[in-house]
């Protein structure tokens, strides 16, 4: 964890509501772009950075001040749209499995400029959610085998092989989507490029497995 993000957990641990407030404001953005692909709505996406910034603030006490508050924000979020998720579904979901639109999504809230940019987004929301949530937290956060091993809770070792099935998966999908063959070699050949041109301007090159 940063310093400036570690000096502000202690201090919220405190009792300081500012510097909770601070800490939020710093990493809402990121919250914006996990749920932005993931949910039909701006409103839900709204709604679920609520839920995350609100289990946050009353997990707080647990939280390590060693660990990274990135991370484990990450990590509730991701708790978050699991139950989200199954609060609309009729029985279990298994999420390793099931993709967005085997579970119905509609369109997608993220924003895309490229053609090629949109396919990868439908595409990405052709894989298995946890698949999902694993790349775009790699390509879009920046979060190392090891970090996105804290999120998922999952050995380094084992992320980093679901991280090259998740590509495979990918790759497949966008295979699926595109009617013209030179399209989807040219996204394919690009994959990491127009992954990484989705997030914001301003950040550093992905991490490698």
């Amino acid at each position: 964890m940063s310093s400036d993000d570690r000096d502000l957990v202690l201090a919220w641990k405190a009792g300081d509501r500012t510097a909770g407030g601070t800490l939020i404001r710093r990493h809402l953005p990121s919250l914006h772009r996990f749920f932005s692909n993931k949910v039909d709505a701006q409103g839900d996406v709204e709604e679920l950075v609520q839920r995350t910034f609100t289990a946050s603030a009353e997990g707080i006490e647990r939280f390590r001040s060693d660990a990274s508050f990135r991370t484990w924000m990450f990590a509730i979020a991701r708790n978050v749209l699991s139950l989200w998720i199954r609060s609309r579904q009729r029985g279990e979901v298994d999420l390793s499995q099931a993709s967005l639109v085997d579970l119905g999504a509609g369109p997608s809230t993220a924003v895309a400029q490229a053609r090629e940019q949109k396919l990868l987004l439908h595409a990405l929301r052709r894989i298995p959610l946890e698949s999902q949530t694993l790349l775009e937290l790699y390509y879009w956060e920046d979060l190392s085998a090891a970090k996105l091993g804290e999120v998922f809770s999952t050995p380094e070792g084992t992320i980093r092989g679901r991280l090259r099935a998740a590509k495979l998966d990918l790759r497949a999908a966008l295979d699926t989507l595109s009617k013209a063959g030179e399209d989807v070699e040219s996204t394919v050949a690009k994959l990491e490029d127009w992954a990484r041109s989705l997030r914001p301007a301003g950040g550093t090159a992905g991490p490698t497995t």
